[in-house]
């Protein structure tokens, strides 16, 4: 990258910049830039006009990249060449992963986007987001065909931006406040080459499967995506925030709900026949024991809580998602779910044979099709998703008791885990989450995910997230945990309690979520707001030090990943608060952010110091957690002592 780029000086004068023609913008724009800018080039009108404007300034040494998503009209393809001949120019041409698009293809066929805006989505993301991004990386600049009045998602361009989505690189979009008219006065004034498509009756193009001619009178973008509503018609290439927030509002699948990640809700649960059939060949079968971690993430898999997955992984969504926290399909994934076992049993497996999954006491859980068995770097694993080797953290340490070989393939769950006595009430598959969101009619559901008591400063955050949303999903986790954390019946009673007396209960769903904890901070953050969203949620909360550990992650750190995504892409939106506390002087819970009283005003404690109190036989203080929640802790505490 041009090493001054990014400075942003320039940044003072935009009012400037705004008040620049066509022509002044690109000449600034490529002697600021150059040659580390190019313009991104579909070969419709607009293009055409700045191709012109560069070469008058440049001749042929300017740069030009195209997205050829391998569904491309030919006339596409015709004006492209047109264009390589008038001005002698090169055009850097990016493709789609080839393994993308025929996983994508395979799994949901090739006109999947006809379905529903969130397949459309994931066909946009493999065939042009994620080239963009590829054609982008090496970039500190880039220059679009963008106008305001091509649509309501582009009211509110501006002719030099800051592209966040992409590492904050600079956007321009010289034409923002042309009209059509300006642009093809332009054309036929100097006689350019276009795309002929528009001759036909396309003002838009992009892909022939998703690009139409319109009628007249219609709105100018009424071609693309006909079928869908025009707040949610941007592919992801320049989707402003205000329309990354309109889309998740369209973004639904038939029900009135927020769609599954992925788009399809996974179930492996086997009933009936079929499963009376599995049982009686399991006995024929090779066996492996599972932990009751492996075996938590197996019931997971099946209810479609991990969707979507449909088994534990192989190689290559093991790699990718170890080394760009993705699916090998390119959707966002933060954390392995593999299935472990030692060397000696790998040698007896066989790919492509059917294995029988027992649980601790021997018992028959799954059938599982073996598909591949591969090793892998267990100290890698560690530095990239917990961040560190270090065998103290939790997580590390497990991973070094696992065996040396994963075996990835898809599940089929004949018989579920148990759950300790009175989970059961609270234990809701995904489906039925959905069920019963719909049922109260909750359109916004704010997730919120814990391992720990709820004391004043949770009730706080959960309560302002509930004065936006329709419902409040408390989702503790009750899965393995470390020693040292207060037992999941403890917790559960907690919430219990809390619910009764200080929530609307119309208003809150409490349900137990069977995972176990990898205490991989930032990684495990996103992950379990995925998991949410295949719960039904549209929002999830994310506090200070998510998923964390000891000192192995910064407070707000996973902040920062859920930054590193496109919007679109998660499809589900993070509410991020700052820790609270309870202020003696402004006598409410409060934050850093409301609050302006010094830190000796502010009642907080540890971990240590709760465990001190309760171990005397002394109650919390009211400010840090309701009486009725220290009562549960206090019974606790006395009986295992």
């Amino acid at each position: 990258m041009v090493a001054h780029a990014k400075s942003y000086d320039w940044l003072n004068n935009g009012e400037e910049l705004e008040r620049l023609a066509a022509e002044e913008i690109l000449a600034w724009a490529l002697k600021e830039f150059h040659p580390g800018i190019a313009l991104a080039s579909s070969f419709q009108a607009e293009e055409s006009v700045l191709i012109d404007m560069m070469h008058r300034l440049r001749g042929p040494d300017f740069r030009v990249f195209s997205l050829d998503t391998g569904r491309l009209n030919q006339e596409t393809y015709d004006c492209m060449d047109a264009i390589r001949q008038r001005y002698g120019i090169h055009v850097e041409v990016f493709f789609p992963d080839a393994s993308q698009v025929e996983s994508m293809v395979r799994n949901y066929g090739l006109n999947l986007f006809y379905k529903s805006v969130e397949f459309r989505k994931m066909c946009c993301g493999i065939r042009k987001v994620e080239p963009l991004n590829r054609a982008l990386k090496s970039l500190d600049a880039w220059i679009t065909g963008l106008r305001r009045e091509q649509s309501v998602t582009r009211g509110t361009v501006q002719k030099v931006e800051i592209d966040q989505d992409h590492g904050r690189i600079v956007k321009l979009n010289p034409l923002a406040d042309w009209s059509e008219k300006q642009v093809w006065d332009y054309i036929r004034e100097n006689q350019l080459p276009y795309n002929k498509l528009h001759d036909q009756g396309y003002p838009s193009i992009g892909c022939a499967p998703c690009t139409r001619a319109i009628k007249p009178g219609e709105d100018i973008r009424a071609g693309r995506w006909w079928w869908e509503t025009p707040e949610s018609k941007e592919c992801g290439l320049h989707a402003t925030p205000a329309v990354k927030k309109a889309v998740t509002t369209e973004e639904k699948n038939g029900t009135g709900q927020i769609a599954p990640h992925g788009g399809r809700l996974v179930n492996s649960l086997v009933i009936g026949q079929e499963r009376e059939g599995m049982v009686a060949r399991s006995g024929e079968l090779k066996k492996i024991a599972l932990n009751a971690r492996t075996l938590s993430d197996l019931e997971l898999l099946a209810v479609g809580a991990f969707s979507p997955l449909e088994g534990f992984m192989g190689r290559k969504d093991y790699e990718r998602v170890v080394n760009e926290m993705r699916l090998s399909s390119g959707l966002p994934w933060t954390l392995p779910i593999t299935l472990a076992v030692s060397s000696d049993e790998a040698k007896d497996l066989r790919e492509g044979e059917e294995i029988a999954l027992l649980d601790s006491s021997g018992e028959i859980v799954a059938l599982f099709s073996l598909e591949e068995k591969f090793g892998y770097d267990k100290k890698e694993e560690a530095w990239k998703v917990y961040r560190t080797d270090e065998d103290q953290h939790p997580g590390v340490w497990y991973l070094y008791q696992r065996g040396d070989v994963l075996l990835g393939g898809k599940v089929s769950l004949v018989r579920r885990p148990s759950l300790l006595h009175g989970f059961e009430a609270y234990k809701l598959d995904p489906a039925e989450t959905r069920a019963i969101f719909k049922q109260r009619g909750w359109r916004t559901v704010v997730g919120f995910q814990t391992r720990n008591p709820i004391h004043r400063s949770h009730e706080y955050i959960q309560k302002c997230a509930l004065e936006l949303m329709d419902g409040l999903l408390i989702h503790p986790l009750v899965g393995k945990t470390k020693l040292d954390d207060i037992p999941s019946e403890v917790r559960l009673r907690c919430y219990e309690v809390l619910i009764e007396h200080y929530f609307p209960t119309d208003r809150t769903l409490l349900s137990v979520f069977p995972g176990a904890m990898r205490y991989a901070g930032p990684r495990e953050a996103v992950f379990h707001a995925l998991v949410r969203k295949n719960y039904g949620c549209t929002h999830f909360i994310v506090g200070r030090d998510a998923a964390g550990v000891g000192r192995y992650y910064g407070p707000y750190e996973a902040w920062d990943l859920f930054a590193h995504f496109k919007r679109e892409d998660l499809d589900i939106t993070p509410l991020f608060f700052v820790e609270a506390f309870y202020c003696r002087k402004c006598d409410a819970v409060a934050s850093a952010k409301t609050c302006p009283h010094e830190g000796d005003n502010h009642v907080v404690l540890s971990g240590t110091r709760i465990r001190e109190l309760l171990g005397r036989g002394e109650p919390l203080p009211e400010e840090f957690t309701r009486p009725e929640v220290s009562e549960v802790l206090g019974e606790w505490s006395r009986n295992d002592s």
